[in-house]
This record gives structure tokens, sequence and C-alpha cells, in this order.
């Protein structure tokens, strides 16, 4: 019996440092989807333009590949997060379900800054190699020098929805696995939410706006800060109510 108190940051820490090197390969899974993707995508498109008189053809070469591979990592990681394994392996420490959450939420937020960062500079690469094969090329978004502001706008961006995805998928499969009937409302609300053909096959209308359209069309930036950071902080706190009876069943 160890005589020595630990305060709950220092467990947290403890805790996250644990989570970062058992899932060190989650991380590297992120690099080498980002590099395939992005590999695959330097290719560009060929699209082309005739008529009569002339022909006109380019490459369309975009980034939005390594950002759809970058979201559905962050799914994946706010599943494997909820794992019996990865719940079993902070019996190690003397640790509670708040702790635990804590834990888990540091670990998102790092691995969202890591994926948020790195797919805004494949991008920047995509250009720069863009621009060195071939100089006449139309830009559409600007870089760090040319738009340093608009160039941490985008990170940030990314960043906050990695890591809204991780939590709401987190908090999803939290309640998911107190209650296996409650991925009936969760499976509801997400076909809702988006607009899902099963309900116009249904004659239900789809008129509401979507949770997608509610964040990505906010053109406001700040705004765009302040509702991702309301939802987050909300998907949270609910997180503990079923982390707390996964433990009490548990034990």
């Amino acid at each position: 019996m160890s005589l020595t108190h630990r305060t709950m940051g220092e467990v947290v820490k403890q805790q996250f440092l644990f989570k970062l090197r058992s899932n060190a390969a989650v991380i590297t899974v992120l690099f080498v989807m980002q590099a395939v993707v992005w590999g695959l995508m330097i290719g560009g498109a060929n699209t082309g333009l005739s008529m009569s008189t002339f022909e006109l053809r380019w490459n369309l070469i975009t980034n939005d590949g390594v950002v759809i591979a970058s979201l559905l990592w962050a799914l994946v990681v706010g599943v494997i997060l909820t794992t019996p394994g990865q719940r079993n392996a902070s019996f190690t420490y003397v640790s509670s379900p708040v702790t635990e959450n804590l834990a888990n939420f540091c670990f998102f937020g790092l691995a969202a800054i890591i994926a948020g960062v790195t797919t805004v500079l494949s991008g920047s690469v995509m250009k720069l190699v863009v621009f060195m094969k071939d100089g006449n090329s139309i830009i559409e978004t600007g870089g760090l020098i040319a738009a340093p502001l608009d160039f941490f706008s985008r990170i940030v961006v990314m960043i906050l929805y990695t890591l809204l995805i991780m939590v709401v998928v987190y908090t999803f499969m939290l309640f998911v696995q107190m209650n296996r009937l409650m991925i009936v409302p969760i499976v509801l609300l997400v076909l809702l939410s988006t607009k899902s053909g099963v309900f116009d096959l249904l004659g239900i209308e789809g008129n509401m706006g979507t949770l997608f359209d509610f964040f990505y069309k906010e053109s406001s930036f700040w705004l765009f800060l302040v509702k991702t950071g309301v939802v987050m902080v909300i998907v949270s706190i609910l997180s503990f109510f079923p982390s707390s009876r996964i433990e009490v069943k548990q034990s």
C-alpha cells in the first residue's frame, strides 16, 4: 500500500502519458494515411473544356482527400479510446471515471493538434510540389507567407473539427456500452441530422438544417469557435454519466 498522496492532476498526467505511449501506433497510422492519400492526390484530376475553336485542359489538385482521411481517423480514435482494453489499462493506476475521461480528453486534444497541423501543412507542401513541377499554377488559398492569418485559422478550424468528432464519437460509444439500446436513438439522431435518404423513403420531410450545416456553413470564425466550444463542453460533460455507470457495472 502506497502512503504517497497524489492529486487528481498528477493521476491525470500519469494516465495521459501512459495513453500517449500505448497509442503511439495510432498517431503513426495518421501519418501513413495522410502520406498515402497525399500521394494519390498529388497527381490531380485531369479535366478539360473543348469547343470548336480551342481546347483547354487542366489538372485539379486539392487537399480535400487528406482532410477526409484525417477526420475518418479522428472517428476511429474516438472509438478506440472506449474499448475494454483501454479502460482496463487504467486499473494500473489509482484512477476514477473522472480522471480516466480527463486523460482521454487530453489525448484527444494532442491528437487533434497533430492532425490539424499536419493536414494543413500537407496542403502547403502539395502547393509547393505543384509549383516546382509546373510554374503555371493557380493557387486558390494563400499560404503562411501570403496570408498568415488565414493559414493559422485553417489550422485552428481543422483542429476543432478533429477534436469535435473525437469527443462526440467517444461519448456516443460510452452511452452505447452503458446500454446497447442507446444505439437506436443515436442512429436516428445521426440520420435526421444528416438529412438521410432513409427519411425521404419514409415520407418524412427533411427541411431542418443539418448539424453539418450548423458548423460548416458558419461564415464567422469567432462564432464557429463559440459553437464548437459550447458543443464540445456539453458533450464532454455528458460523457461522465455513462463512464461512471460502466465503472459500477464492471465492479
